[in-house]
């Protein structure tokens, strides 16, 4: 996820840092330069994407479907596709790339969602009356938290997909037209931030962590990239989790 965002950054700044200080687009007659730089935001945009909606599912089968959880998530282990004899398939253009951008950040928020909802079913059936009195200010911070997330998160994703979708598609005299691409570009390094900027802002074992290693000879407790909100639970401590996204490119 780290080098993703920082594939999204560096694609970013060598489109918008030349044009800002030449005044013009330099890539113009640019041939191959352009390509490079759109391969690897793409690559750093799907693998954000994609292990954003990964690190979402973890989360909703840890409370959820915790018995899939322990079996799926529960090991480590490397996934390895291969597919034999693709050579001689025929190619063909694929349209669900047109749409990922919009559909897998709504499939985040409902996930995000459902666990909210099984999180307030929970106390209110399993904890009690009197206890969920007690605990219901502990209940009503966590909910928060939980839906704060989501919405930061996938409404950042969403914004930035439409951002992409519409906004190169406004014809604007010169200079505006470079600012509407700079703004473009702004939008995905704020896309790019949005993942661990959450995860400070909710999670404090990572703001503990961070304390521990800019102390000196302090060991540093390895965190789980599956985790980003703390929920506890009376006489059980429910597992963390955590999520986030990537951008594109456009080099008119």
């Amino acid at each position: 996820m780290v080098i993703g965002d920082l594939m999204v950054v560096l694609a970013q700044l060598c489109v918008a840092v030349p044009i800002m200080y030449a005044g013009h687009n330099v890539f113009k007659d640019a041939k191959l330069f352009p390509y490079i730089l759109t391969l690897v935001d793409s690559y750093g945009y799907l693998s954000n994407m994609y292990f954003g909606l990964l690190l979402i599912i973890n989360r909703f089968c840890i409370f959820c479907i915790p018995r899939i959880n322990g079996s799926v998530f529960g090991k480590r282990s490397v996934l390895r596709p291969s597919c034999k004899g693709a050579g001689d398939v025929a190619r063909s253009f694929s349209r669900f790339g047109m749409y990922e951008g919009y559909v897998l950040p709504g499939i985040m928020f409902i996930l995000y969602i459902a666990v909210l909802v099984k999180i307030k079913y929970e106390f209110r059936v399993k904890v009690g009356v009197a206890a969920e009195s007690q605990t219901q200010s502990t209940k009503a911070k966590m909910e928060l938290r939980l839906l704060l997330q989501s919405m930061i998160i996938c409404g950042v994703l969403q914004i930035e997909a439409l951002s992409f979708a519409l906004l190169p598609k406004i014809r604007l005299p010169m200079p505006a037209q470079g600012y509407l691409n700079v703004m473009i570009g702004l939008l995905s390094l704020v896309n790019s931030g949005t993942h661990p900027v959450v995860l400070f802002v909710f999670n404090t074992d990572v703001k503990q962590g961070l304390q521990n290693l800019l102390k000196k000879g302090t060991t540093v407790q390895t965190l789980s990239m599956s985790q980003s909100i703390s929920v506890k639970k009376p006489q059980a401590n429910l597992a963390n989790m955590s999520r986030r996204r990537g951008t594109v490119i456009s080099v008119c």
